[in-house]
């Protein structure tokens, strides 16, 4: 399963609710904004990678690699105030009490959420431009 990352909007991908909350993103930074994109752009640039790997261990019907998947990437989106968290915490649950077939249709939402989440942050925090990949060797700063 591919995580496609190019910008869909919100009215095509059938969502109606704010993708990610900006006041607790900020909040969570106490307000500086150029900490706040930093982590935006690390998010950015690391979720394609948790969302594939979720979706190879839900191909793989792997139900603790999924759950840990899960709350990883669960942890990612909290960080940026994503609403899509909630789906990340139930894909969780459902790994942790068995139910394969549900991840499948919880995986599927999520991905759609994971896009429009992307978008919502790349247009609204990163002034519409995908965050350039760090190189492994390079130093800890963006």
């Amino acid at each position: 399963m591919e995580f496609d990352q190019r910008p869909k909007s919100n009215a095509a991908n059938g969502s109606t609710r704010e993708a990610y909350d900006r006041s607790h993103l900020l909040a969570s930074v106490d307000g500086n904004a150029e900490i706040a994109r930093e982590i935006v752009a690390l998010y950015v640039n690391e979720s394609a990678g948790m969302i594939r790997r979720l979706g190879q261990m839900i191909e793989q019907q792997n139900l603790q690699a999924i759950e840990t998947a899960a709350h990883r990437l669960k942890g990612a989106m909290l960080a940026v105030g994503a609403s899509a968290a909630a789906l990340a915490e139930d894909l969780e649950e459902l790994a942790k009490a068995g139910e394969l077939s549900a991840c499948g249709e919880r995986f599927a939402t999520l991905t759609i959420e994971a896009k429009a989440l992307n978008e919502a942050l790349i247009q609204g925090e990163l002034g519409g431009v995908l965050p350039r990949r760090r190189d492994p060797g390079a130093s800890n700063t963006l």
